[in-house]
Formats: structure tokens, C-alpha cells, sequence
């Protein structure tokens, strides 16, 4: 479509498969063993085929050829200020502390259970979306060296003081230029504050 729009005639096209006059490419067919786990936990497929390929098409056609905005909420956090008051109070007895960040941390994981395609990667090879079913979530943190994003594995199974925990030795150890190369991979969602 233009200007990278997906049109009614696309949604046809993938639906109705090719025409007459196209003839079919034999795609050549291999087998492919498809794990229900990687390296971190549990994954799932969807096909990649269709509608949804199209409409991956079209958005990447856009991202040449579209501006794209970015957009700002203003929210009310104040019982979320509270909560976290209470809990310093508590905590601080061990010498802990809670930031805002694992709050936001354990909303965004609570977020993508409800829309799993957002946690998920694409594998065009093979005509699949990649459902991650484990949660591990990019810090964006700011050094010296720049931008490092270190990643706190398995958000879902931890509690808050755990993730400040987890968080407080990554950026420490990226500030320090002594994180190991493993705690920047395996992010499945990313966050910048």
C-alpha cells in the first residue's frame, strides 16, 4: 500500500494466497526441530505467516519512509509513593532501599503475561514468532563508557527487594566495567528511564 499502509487489497492478497498467474515458489522444505525451551526457560510459536507477515512487512517499509512520535503519560503515583514508603521503613532495618524501578520492573512483566506478543522475537528463516514465556528485562543504565543495558533474569519469579538487589550489583558492576558479558544478553523487553 502506500506509504507503507496495509490496504484492504493486501489483506486480500494473504488471504486468498497467490493468483492464477503467479506461480507458486517451491519453497524448499527442510525439517526444522523446534524446541519448547531456550537457554532462560519456556518459548512458544506462532506462525508468521499471512496477515501478520504483511503487516511486518509493511511496518518495516514504514520505518524508512514514516516519521514516528513518541508519547508521554502523566500518571498519579501517589499511593504507588506511599507503598513505597512504607516498605523503605521496613527494609531499612537491613540497609535496603527501594527505587521506583522495580515497581515499574514487575508492571511492565505483569503487562507483557497479558500481551505476550510483545515479548517475543521474530525468526523469518523459519516463519515464526518466538513467545518468550520468561521474563528478563533491560535496564538502560548510563556509565562512562555510555549506555549499557544489563538484564535482570526471571523478573517473574522474584519479589521487589530481589530485583533492587539484582539491579543495584548490575549497574554497580557496569559502572565498574566488571559485569560479565552474560548479564547483557537474554533481555526479552527492555526499559529506559
Amino acid at each position: 500500500g502506500p506509504k507503507g499502509r496495509i490496504t484492504e487489497e493486501d489483506v486480500k492478497k494473504a488471504s486468498a494466497g497467490p493468483s492464477k498467474e503467479e506461480k507458486p515458489k517451491k519453497k524448499e522444505k527442510k525439517f526444522v526441530m523446534k524446541m519448547n525451551y531456550d537457554f532462560y526457560g519456556h518459548i512458544s510459536y506462532k506462525p508468521y505467516k499471512g496477515l501478520r507477515e504483511v503487516i511486518g512487512k509493511r511496518m518495516e517499509t514504514s520505518v524508512f519512509t514514516i516519521p514516528h512520535a513518541a508519547a508521554m503519560e502523566e500518571v498519579d503515583v501517589t499511593e504507588l509513593w506511599d507503598v513505597r514508603k512504607g516498605m523503605n521503613v521496613e527494609m531499612k532495618e537491613n540497609g535496603e532501599r527501594l527505587t521506583f524501578m522495580p515497581f515499574i520492573i514487575k508492571s511492565v512483566q505483569k503487562s507483557l503475561v497479558k500481551h505476550p506478543s510483545l515479548n517475543a522475537t521474530l525468526d523469518e528463516e523459519n516463519e515464526d514468532i518466538i513467545i518468550k514465556e520468561y521474563y528478563n528485562i533491560g535496564v538502560a543504565s548510563d556509565t562512562n563508557d555510555g549506555l549499557i543495558v544489563p538484564v535482570v533474569k526471571r523478573v517473574e519469579t522474584k519479589g521487589l527487594p530481589e530485583i533492587q538487589k539484582d539491579m543495584d550489583s548490575l549497574i554497580k558492576q557496569s559502572r565498574e566495567r566488571s559485569i560479565d558479558l552474560a548479564d547483557l544478553r537474554g533481555g526479552t523487553f527492555t526499559i529506559s528511564n
